[in-house]
């Protein structure tokens, strides 16, 4: 921790604020839900501002459970998977337990205290523990250290600093993701064209199931008993296939009897697909092209094998189309917001073959298009990734006393309305 500048302080988040967090009224009783009260759940949290609310509930709903009212100008922080996903109350609202609120107390301004939180947000992520669903405690929260000018005058004038250069920098974060959707955009409509629906096959396609065009497997189900032996062998999972990607940075291995790992042990020109996903990204595809080497996959992956008159890269680009377009989410059996598709399913979609020239020149055309998409998405996550080193940069001066040296900023409200250094004085 650096030194403090002269004139600043440094307390325990519950020294400078009243901590405390929401509750969850009975599910199912219609009398506790749809009423007047904003009900925030982690989702509902922004960033900023938070006015609106996905569920709302009754005065019944919130005297009869452990959710409680906060002011305007309360803070909400994520306490469970997102942490450290910042909201401020616009309204009087109630929250869930999955979100804690701080409720300023006269030696910081709420806009002050956001903005020091929201610098903290990695630190606050890296104290989270849990191995299924990460999660902050309240002790912790209560316990963390907050730096502040003593002054509410500085206080006022970091934030207007903060407010002038985060407001620039949330403009230009508006124009990359307007750029990302429209790669996105661009990128699926490279799928479409290039793999027409059922019906609109051109002359000379074939058109057939998947189970027809190449050979479909699940892959082999982990099991405690493997996970120590004498023939520790690699395998990929579900994390590790990304669209048009595998990653190799955390391959697992488990014990396998030889036979197994035959049966099992990928060969460059397969492509392989999640069997469970978010719906969205159900059956997400990669093509293996031998790296890592000798390696198996389990039963969170789908292995195609194409049969010799299918490219393996048309395949894999059939399938990114079904993706984008949502035909193996038609195919999916969705549990707990996961979609699963099992391999009886898989073999009964459509699969176009076209003559094995018109593949070849297909996938050589969509794929010079598609790195020509993939080179500006790249550029647009290098811009967003310095976007977002130069905000922590920018707050983490600010937060530390570095950046008030400048005579006169406008400060903005949580309302908008601006109001000068002169003006306040």
């Amino acid at each position: 921790m650096t030194k403090l500048p002269p004139g600043w302080a440094s307390l325990p988040l519950a020294g400078v604020a009243r901590l405390g967090s929401g509750g969850t009224p009975t599910a199912g009783n219609a009398d506790y839900y749809g009423g007047e009260i904003p009900w925030a759940v982690i989702g509902d949290l922004n960033d900023g501002l938070t006015t609106n609310t996905k569920s709302r509930i009754t005065r019944r709903g919130l005297e009869n459970s452990s959710a409680k009212m906060v002011p305007v100008d309360a803070i909400l922080i994520a306490m469970y998977g997102s942490i450290g996903k910042l909201g401020v109350a616009g309204v009087e609202m109630a929250t869930n337990q999955a979100i804690a609120f701080a409720i300023p107390n006269e030696r910081v301004l709420p806009k002050y205290l956001f903005c020091y939180l929201l610098s903290q947000r990695s630190d606050l992520d890296r104290a989270g523990k849990g191995a299924t669903q990460r999660n902050i405690s309240q002790t912790i929260l209560r316990s963390w250290p907050v730096r502040f000018p003593a002054d509410l005058g500085e206080q006022r004038r970091i934030v207007a600093i903060l407010d002038d250069h985060l407001s620039r920098l949330d403009a230009a974060s508006s124009y990359l993701e307007a750029a990302r959707l429209r790669a996105h955009t661009q990128m699926k409509a490279l799928l479409l064209e290039a793999v027409p629906e059922r019906g609109r096959y051109p002359a000379g396609w074939r058109a057939v199931r998947i189970g027809e065009a190449g050979e479909v497997k699940l892959g082999r189900q982990r099991h405690p008993d493997w996970h120590n032996g004498s023939n520790m062998r690699p395998y990929l999972r579900v994390a590790n296939v990304f669209e048009d990607r595998i990653d190799t940075s955390d391959v697992m291995e488990m014990h396998w009897s030889e036979p197994a790992f035959e049966q099992f042990k990928l060969l460059p020109g397969d492509v392989l697909l999640n069997e469970g996903q978010s719906p969205e990204l159900l059956g997400r595809p990669a093509l293996y092209r031998g790296d890592p080497p000798e390696v198996a996959f389990t039963n969170t992956l789908l292995r195609f094998r194409a049969h010799p008159d299918v490219l393996p890269e048309w395949a894999l680009l059939v399938f990114r189309r079904h993706m984008h377009a949502g035909r193996f989410r038609k195919e999916s059996r969705i549990t707990t917001n996961i979609g699963h598709l099992s391999s009886s399913r898989l073999k009964e979609i459509e699969f176009p073959i076209p003559p094995r020239v018109e593949q070849e020149q297909l996938v050589a055309k969509v794929r010079a298009d598609l790195d020509d998409v993939e080179r500006v998405r790249i550029a647009i996550r290098a811009s967003d990734g310095r976007a977002q080193a130069l905000r922590r940069a920018i707050l983490g001066a600010a937060l530390s006393g570095q950046l008030t040296s400048q005579p006169r900023h406008e400060s903005t409200d949580w309302d908008g309305r601006t109001e000068t250094q002169d003006e306040r004085t």
